[in-house]
């Protein structure tokens, strides 16, 4: 394995869309945002996502942005709107529980 292969980060949009595909959600620690996987393994490129864009993950987690929320297939989506003030989609339900 070449160092590239080993070092290898996924952009932010790419992790989200594998969280979002794999059923996967984000969540909060002690040390921040983190991964919730059930104990299944996940592949070293997304964790490495999650951890450098830890910051703008959480501040999407606080915003209530749709593009992070867990329950999106589950009925959350019910709950999206839009405001144009503030050029932004808020999840309610998120927000309800956001820290």
């Amino acid at each position: 394995m070449s160092t590239s292969t080993l070092t290898r980060t996924m952009e932010l949009s790419e992790a989200l869309r594998y969280l979002r595909h794999h059923h996967l959600f984000l969540i909060w620690t002690d040390n921040g945002v983190d991964l919730w996987s059930c104990g299944r393994k996940m592949p070293q490129p997304l964790r490495r996502s999650i951890y450098k864009h830890r910051e703008q993950i959480a501040a999407m987690m606080r915003d209530a942005s749709p593009k992070v929320c867990p329950a999106r297939d589950a009925g959350h989506w019910k709950h999206w709107v839009y405001y144009p003030g503030q050029g932004r989609h808020v999840c309610l339900m998120c927000a309800a529980i956001a820290v």
